[in-house]
């Protein structure tokens, strides 16, 4: 498996939960939302289940495997199932996803997940498609 995962979930109503990129010390998830950094594949946004950044080069690979497994008549993914799917098959090493959990009070209590991945060695390789060098 090319790809570490590391789930954290602070406790509810905490407010001091942030994300850093391994590599560079980047704040990726913080109390003033997402951000950037030479490292980052992807953040993907829970509440939403949408990614709020992305990698062109991830995004292209993503693209081509659903339209595959549509026109095969495989069972469809989530993006961001079929991207841990895609990147866990990578012959790439230094591959690093956190998510962050975090709870509090809306009109109910409300959790939300949210994740970062980082390539944190460079290329993300796949046969038709290399997702762009990192930093």
């Amino acid at each position: 498996m090319a790809l570490t995962r590391l789930d954290l979930e602070h406790p509810f109503g905490d407010t001091s939960a942030r994300l850093h990129c391994p590599a560079c010390g980047a704040e990726t998830i913080g109390a003033e939302g997402f951000a950037t950094c030479d490292h980052l594949l992807f953040l993907f946004v829970g509440i939403a289940g949408l990614f709020d950044m992305i990698d062109p080069g991830l995004e292209t690979w993503i693209q081509r495997e659903t339209e595959r497994r549509v026109e095969v008549g495989e069972i469809e993914l989530s993006p961001l199932e079929l991207a841990y799917e895609l990147l866990d098959a990578s012959p790439a090493k230094g591959l690093f996803a956190l998510s962050l959990t975090t709870g509090g009070m809306a009109c109910g209590p409300v959790w939300e997940t949210n994740w970062a991945t980082y390539s944190l060695l460079g290329e993300v390789c796949h046969p038709e498609t290399t997702i762009s060098k990192k930093g």
